[in-house]
């Protein structure tokens, strides 16, 4: 009796512990030359499908970043895609930003998702970018002008069947606005490869391709470039060059 009674207890006692709340921590990258880092942390709230997040930032005179937007937004941080979950406005003064989100902790560690930081000004530039759930894993390698001038990213991301390309430019000139703008992977030797990459667009000034076949790993490690030129008709005019150099990483 003093056994049943015993077990009947240790039961009750196990039905009442309560589960440790799950987190994962992403980095903050900075976008261009804006210089800021930092850490976002999402935690499992129990038995409620949403999560606490908690933004912190550090950089040069980050005290004087106010009122600074941040979303995560559907599809890589890139991408900048359809707004999923408002996040405030960051505030230097005060360190860190904390808000609640309505998904479950399993969902967004499987969310294409990214965390996108702007600019307090009107025209909402970007300023920092954390990739989160599936987007996780991924290397980042700068655009350039054929001058030398940072005009833009790109990054390859890690999924479970190969590789995934985004590309994004800044600017373009006014010669070759209303057309699509071809992209090219050459070796070191400057020969196409048999890499292919989607133009690209014109609208929004981003390249988006499924590499299924090509491993992360290799990818990454590619001694190429990608050149973006004006258009099909116009393969002499090299708007964006990036090399593939690692800018930064999380891996």
């Amino acid at each position: 009796m003093a056994v049943v009674a015993f077990t009947f207890a240790s039961c009750n006692n196990d039905d009442g512990a309560n589960p440790t709340p799950r987190t994962v921590t992403y980095d903050v990258n900075g976008y261009e030359a804006s210089g800021i880092t930092g850490k976002i942390k999402f935690t499992e709230v129990v038995n409620a499908d949403s999560v606490s997040v908690l933004l912190t930032l550090n950089g040069q005179d980050i005290n004087q970043y106010v009122h600074f937007p941040v979303v995560i937004n559907k599809g890589t941080a890139l991408e900048e895609g359809e707004e999923l979950f408002p996040l405030g406005t960051f505030d230097g003064g005060k360190g860190s930003l904390q808000k609640a989100v309505n998904i479950s902790y399993d969902d967004l560690v499987k969310l294409n998702g990214g965390v996108t930081i702007y600019s307090g000004s009107a025209d909402k530039d970007v300023v920092a970018h954390a990739e989160i759930g599936v987007n996780k894993t991924f290397s980042a390698f700068s655009m350039k002008t054929v001058d030398g001038v940072v005009n833009g990213q790109f990054r390859v991301y890690k999924r479970d069947t190969g590789s995934y390309l985004v590309i994004k430019v800044d600017s373009i000139g006014n010669s070759c606005q209303g057309m699509d703008h071809p992209v090219y992977a050459l070796n070191n030797n400057e020969q196409d490869t048999t890499l292919q990459i989607n133009p690209v667009a014109d609208q929004d000034l981003i390249s988006t391709t499924e590499l299924p076949n090509h491993r992360y790993e290799d990818l990454t490690t590619y001694g190429g470039v990608l050149n973006v030129y004006c258009s099909e008709s116009n393969t002499l005019s090299v708007i964006s060059k990036g090399k593939f150099v690692k800018q930064n990483s999380n891996q």
